[in-house]
């Protein structure tokens, strides 16, 4: 396919996400324990190219035309939720444990507030045609990606190294539409949206 035709279909396309951004200092002590941990798994595919964050909706490749209605119903259903105190400790792994598939930093605070925003989203955005996932939400700061299908024993010996870590708290006051663009050397995430949490009540 020709670049500028590529480039045109690629246009109308938008790889997208709703998150929470876990903020600058966050992000800082998470590149600095990743710099701790990383040499206990080498082959794995660490994160740190995007702003660190943690995920609540993804929500795939959606049409440019779908973008402003979804913008509004995410404004809508963020604004009935109130806003997060976050506090991201120690870590977890996803899929087999000697062998995972991914690591994340653990999530704690007010994990059922979040919960239940995460269910009214899914709710929402059923009708406008995207499937909720069928897997249980379990929030989590992303880490690092095993390469391939069969996880990395690498990142199971990253759980204990990071079992007591505290990485600090997010106040999570908005809720952030992201665009992932991919690129060879890793996403990049783009905001495309971000829609205020209502006060603490």
């Amino acid at each position: 396919m020709p670049d500028a035709l590529r480039d045109q279909v690629t246009a109308r396309r938008q790889r997208l996400f709703v998150a929470i951004d876990a903020g600058p200092a966050l992000a800082a002590v998470v590149g600095r324990a990743v710099t701790l941990v990383r040499p206990l798994a080498e082959r794995a595919a660490w994160a740190g190219k995007g702003p660190a964050h943690v995920t609540l909706v993804f929500l795939g490749n959606v049409e440019e035309d779908r973008v402003p209605a979804l913008c509004a119903v995410l404004r809508d259903t963020v604004g009935r939720h109130r806003a997060l105190t976050l506090r991201v400790h120690g870590a977890r792994v996803f899929g087999r444990p000697t062998h995972p598939s991914a690591l994340g930093a653990a999530i704690e605070g007010d994990r059922e507030p979040l919960a239940a925003l995460v269910a009214d989203l899914r709710r929402v955005l059923a009708p406008l045609g995207f499937k909720p996932e069928d897997r249980a939400f379990h929030p989590h700061l992303t880490l690092a990606r095993a390469r391939g299908d069969r996880g990395d024993p690498g990142l199971a010996r990253c759980v204990a190294a990071l079992r007591d870590h505290d990485f600090g708290v997010i106040h999570a006051k908005k809720i952030t539409l992201y665009r992932s663009d991919l690129h060879p050397s890793g996403a990049r995430h783009h905001v495309v949206e971000q829609c205020t949490l209502g006060p603490r009540s």
